[in-house]
């Protein structure tokens, strides 16, 4: 099974993510915008696993986030990644980004102690908007920064309580991915 490990999303700061992403949509470029239902902070790729071992990484993850509490988060502006040329990923910042980080790094530590593999970019808090296939031009990051200067006030009214990290599966379906939760691990209080 399609595994990652990430923090999800209330459904009303979906909502609001959903709420500034209509206007990107029809201003920008084409691109696969990511649908409501799949707005989270991927905090660790997996990829395929047997399904078996969704237990031991269930137990894995505890031990490894036991010691983390829950913190408030709020958004921090759109960006694009990579930082420079042609642009391939949309998506809106998270703050504070050291404690999404450090929750990327326990889980990550914890993947590492079972020999699961995982994506090894460099973290950065964010939540996927969009896609883009074919690749933007560079320009539209122009383009991008005069709208984010609109949507800056409904992002700054956002906030959300991290009280937990979620084992999602992905089946990539042709409307895009379906995930389910698989594991759910509280932070503390």
């Amino acid at each position: 099974m399609r595994l990652f490990v990430a923090v999800d999303l209330p459904e009303n700061v979906k909502g609001i993510l959903d709420a500034v992403r209509a206007p990107l949509r029809t201003a920008l470029p084409r691109s696969r915008w990511v649908g409501k239902p799949a707005f989270h902070v991927t905090l660790a790729f997996l990829g395929e696993v047997e399904a078996s071992l969704v237990p031991t990484l269930s137990i894995a993850l505890r031990k490894g986030l036991e010691q983390e509490s829950s913190f408030r988060a709020r958004f921090a502006g759109l960006g694009t990644f990579p930082h420079a040329g042609r642009v391939r990923t949309v998506w809106v910042g998270l703050e504070p980004a050291a404690r999404f980080a450090r929750l990327a790094e326990r889980v990550q530590d914890a993947l590492a102690t079972l020999g699961i593999a995982f994506d090894d970019r460099p973290f950065r808090s964010h939540v996927t908007l969009a896609r883009c296939d074919p690749p933007w031009p560079a320009k539209s990051r122009t383009a991008l920064a005069t709208l984010a200067a609109s949507c800056d006030e409904s992002l700054s009214a956002a906030s959300l309580v991290c009280d937990r990290v979620t084992l999602f599966s992905s089946v990539l379906e042709r409307g895009g991915p379906t995930y389910r939760a698989e594991a759910e691990i509280m932070l503390s209080s």
